[in-house]
């Protein structure tokens, strides 16, 4: 019996990573939901101002990142008896940092390294797709740029970086699927 795949969908804000999450889970298919957007909801109801990014509403980034970092962990820690598709990984949260040029403690970058997704599907910025909502702050120049950062962040972690095509939903899944074949 092989071991359960750890699988995670990385890439721009906005890009198609939920929608293919919630077809592979109609489709039967064990996944972990992005966790970010109740943690970002949560801090912004506190906050007035305008932010491109939930960061920017903070005086010290490390707790809210420490936290995703840690929740991150945590799922992935616990799906151990089947094939798993994360929406989002703990790379992120670094890749995120970096883009906005935060300082990170060592556990951190530790974090990325010990606990190693087996694959890597990536969603490049799609602008027809794109729709800001109250959770997804980043103008489509800012995805851009978070681009670069998180193909970047898998890049120094060692993550072949397997580009998702900008197809339907439906096709995105299948696609998924056929590769993990392969």
């Amino acid at each position: 019996m092989r071991k359960p795949k750890k699988i995670v969908f990385s890439g721009a804000p906005g890009s198609g990573k939920t929608s293919v999450i919630c077809e592979l889970e109609k489709r039967g298919f064990n996944v972990d939901h992005e966790v970010i957007r109740d943690h970002t909801a949560s801090l912004l109801n506190d906050k007035e101002g305008v932010f491109e990014n939930p960061l920017e509403a903070l005086d010290d980034p490390i707790p809210f990142n420490e936290t995703l970092l840690n929740l991150r962990l945590y799922r992935f820690q616990t799906q151990n008896n089947e094939d798993t598709f994360f929406d989002r990984g703990m790379v992120d949260v670094l890749a995120y940092m970096d883009h906005f040029n935060q300082k990170y403690p060592q556990h951190f970058e530790d974090t990325c390294s010990q606990n190693k997704y087996d694959q890597l599907f990536y969603f490049e910025p799609w602008e027809s797709i794109y729709t800001p909502d109250p959770t997804r702050l980043e103008t489509f120049k800012s995805v851009l740029q978070i681009d670069k950062a998180l193909k970047n962040a898998y890049y120094c972690f060692g993550y072949e970086i397997n580009i998702v095509p900008q197809t339907s939903v439906e096709e995105r899944a299948d696609f998924i699927l056929k590769a993990l074949l392969d």
